[in-house]
């Protein structure tokens, strides 16, 4: 496996790279658009537990 790494990058070595868990993942494009998919999702997981939090408050005041 041969990577090209921009400057001041850490490059990893052969093992880390067989190590990898993502094996579907073969560029950085793929990479930065997993994280971006990975983030978005992340993100409304929370919103949608603030809110259940929110509900279960405004239950638990009201009670």
């Amino acid at each position: 496996m041969n990577f090209d790494y921009p400057e001041g990058v850490t490059p990893l070595d052969a093992d880390e790279a067989a190590g990898l868990l993502l094996t579907h993942i073969t560029n950085r494009s793929e990479l930065g658009r997993w994280e971006q998919e990975n983030t978005t999702e992340a993100e409304a997981a929370l919103r949608a537990a603030d809110r259940q939090g929110y509900e279960l408050l405004l239950g638990f005041t009201r009670s």
